[in-house]
């Protein structure tokens, strides 16, 4: 398995990987609406990053060939990604405090139009006319499946179109450095400690601790953030 990982995958299993992440991430709006009821915005942000990031290390340290590439050139290699990750998702949580999900799912999609702009202004990519008839139409379907509707505009939603930047800026930077990852496992949990740090950081100072004991709901919401959402 971890032999076939190195090689590039075909576009049929890249768009397979892609659709099962969609399904972890829509899921997890809903687990972070839930978890806001265990701690602020900057405490299960860190607390979710970290505990996924401290899961993973015995696993790397056991497999040989995930080893290898626990170094600080991959180490630093992350720093971008994390740091515009830790934004999307603590933007993202603080908007869910004032906005519906359905609302801030059919923002945050807007990432997908904010990807070619970035895309020719950080690397010089053109951008295709075809793409803005695609863009059209997924955000014609999102909004469909959503049944998203306008009006109401509020902070969370400000909040929300701030993650959906932070979100393509991510992307793109992924683009950028894909070619010198030496592992996606080992990428993302280095990934994970940089996006712990701006919540962490923010939490001491400015949130209250998180609340104990937490019902089942929560810590299953929690669960789901960290090992399914950000680790997996």
């Amino acid at each position: 398995m971890l032999k076939r990982l190195k090689k590039d995958p075909s576009p049929k299993q890249a768009v397979i990987e892609l659709i099962f992440a969609a399904s972890i991430w829509g899921f997890g709006f809903v687990c972070a609406r839930w978890a806001l009821d265990f701690a602020g915005t900057f405490w299960m942000n860190a607390i979710r990053f970290y505990l996924a990031f401290l899961f993973a290390i015995p696993v790397i340290f056991s497999v040989p060939q995930l080893k290898n590439h626990f170094n600080w050139e991959q180490f630093w290699l992350a720093a971008w990604p994390g740091l515009f990750l830790s934004g999307t998702l603590v933007f993202q949580t603080a908007g869910l405090a004032y906005t519906s999900v359905t609302k801030s799912g059919f923002i945050t999609v807007l990432y997908i139009v904010f990807v070619p702009f970035l895309e020719k202004l950080l690397l010089g990519k053109s951008i295709k006319k075809s793409h803005f008839i695609y863009v059209g139409v997924a955000l014609v379907g999102s909004a469909l499946i959503c049944d998203f509707r306008g009006g109401n505009w509020n902070v969370g939603d400000l909040l929300t179109l701030i993650c959906a930047l932070m979100a393509s800026s991510q992307i793109v930077f992924l683009e950028k450095q894909s070619q010198k990852i030496g592992s996606a496992f080992v990428f993302n949990v280095f990934q994970t400690f940089w996006a712990g740090i701006i919540p962490l950081v923010l939490a001491l100072p400015f949130e209250p601790l998180p609340k104990f004991p937490v019902s089942a709901k929560v810590l299953g919401s929690m669960l789901i953030l960290s090992f399914a959402s950000t680790l997996l």
